[in-house]
């Protein structure tokens, strides 16, 4: 079989069939790929819906399962996938139809390892709108659904999602299946393959506190992961170094500030107290890295450790915002300083800043 299309549900009834049909109005033999739909406890009609389409097409497989969070349910899709490669699609979103006739001649033609596609991100995209949208914004991006991935790689590597994660679990498969395969080709890379719904309930929207913090506990997880695999050859040290780094990035300056002084002082004070900073791999006697990258690696840990000391203590906590949109303000200026030659205004543009910054 070719393909293995996984998709965890959980209450998404009114997207759900719509989902599901986008995948089945393909240009292949339904026996060719067949689509794994597991219920992750859903409370509203998302597993009737499942059942009842599956009663039309013979290529869904539907599986259940108690509400375990969307990791255990991708890990039983993988369990079950006969696939020769792996697409996840998420319950709320759409893929274009009649691709993978296409995307299946380039897989299939060249033993490609990791095929990424094009997104288009709209909060109210709908299934009879799609046609040909243009992503030149979305270049660059990697989402777990914007790569069609090797099972064997997956197999031969033990890789699975971690299942004690509520967030950041796709980011962490998408760097652990780069660590063992860093090769990709691109599928028609000026129009969406995948249409994203960014919606209400998904990390990029946290509307409560509560959310905000189970977010950081994610990432603290993930950051002791990494730091975890300090040592360990089978992964290449230097990436896992920057990836520390972007983990770090994104709790400190992403998700702290969207808290309450007393929650955020008290995580700041955690992370200090858990030594998260990246050492004892860049020591002197290391050959793993050039001088350079050890000059890099000691900077950005003595930056990241001196800000948690200032961002711990009472003032820091509460200048907390104002401190980090200094520091991205700052970030943002270097790229218009960098390259004087564009005009101000396509950089204010490019790096997201607006009038009110």
């Amino acid at each position: 079989m070719f393909l293995s299309i996984i998709i965890p549900i959980y209450n998404v009834e009114q997207y759900i069939e719509k989902c599901i049909l986008s995948c089945e109005r393909q240009n292949i033999e339904k026996s060719d790929y067949e689509i794994i739909c597991i219920n992750d406890g859903s409370t509203d009609r998302s597993e009737e819906i499942v059942k009842a389409l599956k009663n039309n097409y013979n290529n869904i497989v539907a599986l259940s399962q108690k509400n375990k969070g969307v990791s255990c349910a991708r890990n039983l899709g993988l369990e079950k996938a006969r696939g020769d490669y792996i697409w996840f699609v998420d319950g709320d979103d759409f893929v274009q139809e009649n691709v993978l006739s296409d995307i299946k001649s380039i897989l299939k033609g060249s033993n490609c390892k990791r095929l990424k596609i094009g997104v288009y991100r709209n909060e109210s995209i709908v299934l009879e709108d799609m046609g040909s949208r243009q992503i030149e914004s979305n270049r660059g991006i990697d989402y777990l659904f914007s790569s069609i991935f090797a099972k064997k790689v997956i197999d031969n590597n033990g890789l699975k999602f971690v299942e004690e994660l509520s967030y950041y679990e796709d980011v962490l498969f998408l760097f652990d299946y780069e660590n063992c395969c860093s090769d990709f080709e691109i599928f028609n890379p000026q129009y969406a393959t995948y249409y994203y719904r960014e919606n209400q309930n998904s990390a990029t929207y946290l509307a409560s506190e509560y959310k905000v913090i189970n977010l950081i506990y994610s990432l603290f997880e993930v950051v002791r992961i990494s730091l975890s695999r300090i040592n360990d050859n089978t992964y290449d040290q230097e990436k896992n170094f920057w990836f520390w780094r972007s983990i770090m990035d994104d709790l400190i300056y992403k998700y702290l500030p969207k808290l309450a002084i007393k929650p955020r002082r008290d995580i700041l004070i955690s992370i200090k107290k858990e030594d998260l900073i990246y050492t004892g791999y860049w020591n002197e006697n290391s050959e793993t890295f050039s001088p350079a990258m050890k000059k890099t690696i000691k900077k950005e840990s003595t930056r990241i450790k001196r800000e948690l000391a200032f961002y711990s203590s009472f003032v820091g906590a509460f200048l907390v915002p104002l401190n980090i949109k200094v520091f991205l303000m700052k970030k943002k200026m270097f790229r218009i300083i960098k390259h004087p030659r564009r005009s101000i205004k396509e950089l204010i543009k490019r790096s997201g800043m607006s009038s009110n910054d």
